[in-house]
C-alpha cells in the first residue's frame, strides 16, 4: 500500500576533526539516519514525561514503586508486585526464575507449573539489568521506566510506516505510551507494562489486510502470487512474530485471533487467499516460538507427570475481566478535573462487573474510536462518492488504512467485550486467557492512528493554503500535551516516603535475623499462605510473604512452596494446635519463626501471645510493628534431647509425609 512508505527526513551530520583547522573536503562525517535521531528524541521525551508524571525526583529507585492507582495504600507489597520482585531476585541469585532453592523450604520452589516462558525476552532484559545492579527493586523500577521509551519508539516507527510525518507520529506515540492502561499496570503487573511489540503486531494485522501481505510476493509476469520466505522483509516479520510470542501470552493471543479474524474476512469478502496464507504463516510462527519458550514446562511435565492445573481458570472469569465498552469512552479514575472524576466514579457505583482498571482511551483516543466506527459504517453503507477527496475516501491511502484500523478496532471489541467471543474461546478450552479487557491496547492504537491520519490531512490542507508550519506544529504539540495530562492523574504518584519507611523497617528487621541465624538457615512463615494466587489474606496481599526473601536471600524461607506436587504438610499443620505446629517446624529443621501481623484479623495478637508462651521467649518486632520473629533453635534442641537424632529424623519424615486435601476454590477466595 502506497501510504506505508518510508518517511523522508534529513540526516544528521557530525564532523570529526579539528573544526576550522581541517579543510571541509578532508573532514570525516558520520551520517545518522533520520529514523534513529528521531527515535532517540521520542525516547527522551517519553523519559522526561514519565519523570514528570511520577515525580521521580522524589523517588528512591532502590525502593519498589509498587503503586496501585486504584488504592492509595502505603503498602509497599500490594497485589502481584512482590511476585515480580521475587522472579527478578531469583534471576539475580540463581540466573533463572524457574527454580529457587531459597523459597518453598525445605523442598525449594519450582515454577514449571506456572508457565511464564512467553515473557522470556522480558526476563532476558531483566536479567541483564539485574546482573548490572544486583538489586531487585532497582531492576524492576528501571525496567518499568524503560518500557515507556520502548513503547514510544515502537509506536513512532509504526506511525511513520503508516505515512505520518515525524511530529504527528511522535504525538501518536506519546499518547499511546501514556495510555491509562500503562500506568494502571504499573509494577504490580510489570510484564504487562512491556507491550512494546504490540504496535508491530498491529501493523502486521494491517499489512495482512493490505494489497501486499507479508511473507508473500507478486509472481511476476505469470500473475498471481507466491510465498516469499527468503527475503529481508520476511525476516523482519518473523522477528516481530517471535517478539510477540516472547513478551506476553496475552499480546500474542490477541494478535493471533485478530490475524485469524481478518483472514476469514478477507476470504469471505474478497475471495482472496493470499492474506489468509500470510496470516497462517504469522500464526504458525507465533505458535512455534511460544512452544519453544514453554519447552521447559513441557519437559518437566513429561518427566514428573502432566500439568497440575495449578492455576485453575473458569469460563465465567472472562465475564469478570472482560472489556467494558463504556469504559473506553469514560474518564480515568481520579481525573484531574473533578467533574470528570465524578463521572467515572458514578459509572462504577453498584456495577456488578467492575473488570480491570486502565481500559480508558482518553478523550483523544475516544474521539478517534468514534471516527473509526463512523468510517466503518460509512464504508458498509456505501457512501463512497460523498467521501471523494477526504480522509474518508476508501480509495485513498488514508482511507484504506482507516478502514483496516476500523476492522481491528471492531474485531477487538467483538472478541473482548463481556459475553463476547472470548467467552466462546474459554468454552473451547482457552481459559487461561481471562482478562480480555487488555485487548483495549489494540483498540487504543487503532483510534490514535485514526487521529494521526486526520491531523496529517489537516496539516497538508493548511500547508496548501500557505499557513506557516509552526501553526499546525504548535497545535500538534499542544494536543499531545493535553492528551497526556488527560490520561494521567496525581493518583499515579506513589507515596514514596511511606514506601521507603516500610522498606527500611523490613530491611533492618531481616538483617537482624540474618545476623542471628547465619546464611542458609530456614525460617518458617506464618500465617500459612498457599502459592501461587492465594488472594487477599485479611490485610495482607497475596504475595506479601515474599518480603522476607527480598531482604534476606541468604536465608531459606517456607513461603513459595508450589502446591499440588507433593504432600501438603504445611496446609495440614495450619489448623493444628500451636504446640504441635512448633514441634513440626522445629523437627523439619526450621531455625526461626516469622509472623506477618497483617495476615490475621486481630493483627496476630492472640497467635503471638500463644507462641511466646510456648517458646518461653518474647518476639523480636520490626520497627513498624508488622513483623515478629522467634528463634526455634532451642525448641529443636529440646526435641533432640527428647527423641535423639534418629528420632528427630523420623519425626521430620513423618511431618513431611502429612497431607491435607486442598481446600475448595471458594475457600481460597476467602483468604
Amino acid at each position: 500500500m502506497t501510504a506505508e512508505h518510508e518517511a523522508s527526513g534529513s540526516s544528521v551530520s557530525l564532523r570529526m576533526g579539528d573544526d576550522d583547522q581541517t579543510p571541509p573536503s578532508r573532514a570525516r562525517r558520520l551520517r545518522v539516519p533520520p529514523a534513529v535521531s528521531q527515535s532517540v528524541a521520542v525516547a527522551l521525551v517519553a523519559l522526561v514525561a514519565i519523570t514528570a508524571v511520577l515525580q521521580l525526583w522524589r523517588a528512591d529507585l532502590s525502593v519498589p514503586f509498587s503503586f496501585s492507582p486504584d488504592e492509595r495504600s502505603t503498602e509497599v507489597y500490594p497485589a502481584d508486585a512482590p511476585f515480580y520482585l521475587m522472579l527478578v531476585q531469583g534471576l539475580i541469585d540463581h540466573d533463572t526464575y524457574l527454580t529457587n532453592p531459597s523459597l518453598g523450604a525445605p523442598a525449594g520452589q519450582q515454577l514449571y507449573d506456572v508457565p511464564s516462558g512467553n515473557d522470556n525476552f522480558q526476563f532476558g532484559v531483566l536479567w541483564v539489568i539485574g546482573k548490572a545492579t544486583g538489586n531487585a527493586p532497582l531492576t524492576v523500577n528501571l525496567y518499568y521506566l524503560l518500557t515507556y521509551p520502548l513503547v514510544a519508539v515502537a509506536t513512532f516507527l509504526v506511525a511513520r510506516r503508516l505515512g505520518l510525518r515525524p511530529l504527528i507520529a511522535a504525538a501518536v506515540a506519546l499518547l499511546y505510551t501514556f495510555a491509562p492502561y500503562h500506568l494502571a499496570r504499573g509494577t504490580s503487573h510489570l510484564l504487562l507494562s512491556g507491550y512494546y511489540f504490540v504496535p508491530f503486531g498491529f501493523l502486521l494485522v494491517l499489512r495482512v489486510m493490505g494489497d501486499d501481505p507479508p511473507f508473500t510476493a507478486e509472481a511476476g509476469n505469470r500473475g498471481g502470487w507466491r510465498l516469499r520466505l527468503r527475503a529481508w522483509p520476511t525476516l523482519g516479520w518473523l522477528v516481530v512474530c517471535a517478539g510477540l510470542a516472547s513478551t506476553g501470552a496475552y499480546y500474542a493471543m490477541f494478535t493471533v485471533v485478530l490475524l485469524l479474524g481478518v483472514a476469514v474476512i478477507d476470504v469471505v469478502a474478497r475471495r482472496r487467499w493470499r492474506g489468509a496464507v500470510a496470516a497462517g504463516v504469522a500464526v504458525g510462527t507465533i505458535a512455534l516460538v511460544a512452544a519453544v519458550n514453554l519447552a521447559p514446562s513441557f519437559l518437566y511435565w513429561r518427566d514428573h507427570g502432566g500439568s497440575t492445573n495449578l492455576i485453575a481458570r473458569f469460563a465465567a472469569e472472562t465475564e469478570k475481566d472482560g472489556l467494558k465498552v463504556s469504559q473506553l469512552f469514560l474518564p480515568i479514575k481520579g481525573h484531574r478535573l473533578a467533574p470528570l472524576a465524578a463521572i467515572q466514579r458514578e459509572s462504577q457505583k453498584a456495577s456488578p462487573v467492575r473488570s480491570e482498571r486502565g481500559q480508558q482511551l482518553g478523550i483523544i483516543g475516544a474521539v478517534g474510536l468514534v471516527g473509526l466506527v463512523v468510517v466503518s459504517l460509512a464504508s458498509v453503507l456505501g457512501y463512497r462518492h460523498r467521501a471523494r477527496g477526504s480522509v474518508l475516501d476508501p480509495d485513498s491511502d488514508d482511507g484504506s488504512i482507516l478502514r483496516r484500523a476500523g476492522v481491528v478496532a471492531l474485531l477487538s471489541i467483538l472478541y473482548g467485550t463481556i459475553s463476547g467471543l472470548s467467552l466462546l474461546f474459554a468454552g473451547l478450552g482457552l481459559r487461561q486467557f481471562r482478562s480480555w479487557n487488555r485487548i483495549s491496547l489494540f483498540i487504543g492504537l487503532a483510534a490514535l492512528v485514526a487521529v494521526g491520519l486526520v491531523l496529517e490531512r489537516a496539516w497538508r490542507a493548511l500547508a496548501a493554503r500557505g499557513v506557516p508550519r509552526f501553526v499546525p506544529a504548535t497545535g500538534v504539540v499542544l494536543l499531545a500535551l493535553a492528551g497526556v495530562v488527560d490520561q494521567t492523574t496525581l493518583r499515579n504518584v506513589p507515596d514514596y516516603a511511606a514506601r521507603s519507611a516500610q522498606w527500611e523497617s523490613d530491611e533492618a528487621f531481616v538483617d537482624q535475623i540474618v545476623d542471628q541465624l547465619g546464611p542458609g538457615a530456614m525460617v518458617y512463615q506464618l500465617p500459612y499462605v498457599y502459592f501461587p494466587e492465594a488472594g487477599q489474606v485479611h490485610d495482607q496481599g497475596p504475595y506479601d510473604a515474599v518480603r522476607g526473601y527480598l531482604h534476606g536471600p541468604e536465608l531459606r524461607w517456607s513461603y513459595g512452596d508450589t502446591r499440588l506436587r507433593h504432600p501438603e504438610w504445611q496446609l495440614y499443620y495450619r489448623d493444628r494446635p500451636i504446640d504441635e505446629q512448633l514441634d513440626a517446624y522445629a523437627a523439619v529443621g526450621f531455625d526461626g519463626l516469622w509472623l506477618g501481623a497483617a495476615g490475621y484479623p486481630d493483627r496476630g495478637t492472640e497467635a503471638a501471645a500463644t507462641i511466646s508462651t510456648q517458646l518461653g521467649q518474647q518476639p523480636q518486632v520490626s520497627a513498624d510493628g508488622s513483623l515478629l520473629f522467634w528463634d526455634l533453635r532451642p525448641r529443636r534442641a529440646a526435641l533432640v534431647a527428647e527423641l535423639g537424632e534418629q528420632g528427630l529424623a523420623d519425626r521430620r519424615a513423618a511431618v513431611l509425609a502429612q497431607d491435607a486435601a486442598p481446600p475448595p476454590d471458594e475457600v481460597f477466595e476467602e483468604f
